[in-house]
């Protein structure tokens, strides 16, 4: 049974490598059963049972499943979770500053225009998942193993690149990085990688 927050879902991002996925999938019922466990799950919100080549495709894409489960019931709690415990991949919602616009019982009109322009201006880094690296790649001619090594490699370093700044822009690190012809041959030698994407 659904979980109440999903009856009024409507939609959820299928990513291309779950269509990549399910075209590895030799048996039919395997694959239908793949897909839908897919739908089911961003409709319900409930992990269905599965059994061989089914959960195991299901499996190699439940990190990027989970994320979007967590996002929606995120924006759907009522009661908004604590900064503390916001799920990780969501910026922590930034709390209000009460001005008083009485002093005296006579009214001011406060001036925050410099303040509403900090707040528009401010960006807050959200790592890409594996799917949306994996997405990147394979729209730019490269391998889905040349992704998760990417993604991997900064993954662990917590998106800071080798003077320990955050990688706001991951797709122009890409560009600027891996997607460089000389880097090429050195993307699918592992012990390369430390020396070359650092």
């Amino acid at each position: 049974m659904a979980k109440d927050t999903f009856k009024n879902r409507l939609q959820f991002k299928f990513y291309k490598s779950y269509y990549e996925i399910a075209k590895e999938i030799e048996n039919d019922k395997d694959k239908i059963d793949y897909l839908m466990a897919i739908c089911e799950y961003q409709f319900t919100g409930i992990e269905p049972e599965l059994k061989g080549m089914a959960k195991f495709a299901f499996l190699s894409q439940k990190h990027s499943l989970d994320k979007q489960v967590e996002g929606f019931e995120f924006a759907t709690d009522p009661i908004r979770i604590p900064p503390k415990d916001t799920p990780k991949g969501y910026p922590d919602s930034i709390p209000l500053i009460q001005v008083p616009t009485t002093i005296d019982n006579k009214e001011y009109k406060i001036d925050n225009k410099e303040e509403e322009s900090n707040k528009v201006n401010r960006k807050i880094f959200i790592p890409p998942t594996l799917s949306d690296v994996q997405s990147y790649f394979q729209e730019n001619g490269y391998s889905l193993e040349s992704a998760n090594k990417a993604f991997n490699y900064y993954a662990s370093a917590n998106w800071v690149d080798s003077k320990n700044n955050k990688i706001k822009n991951w797709k122009q690190k890409m560009i600027g990085v891996w997607f460089k012809e000389e880097n090429k041959a050195k993307i699918n030698n592992t012990k390369n990688i430390e020396k070359t994407y650092g």
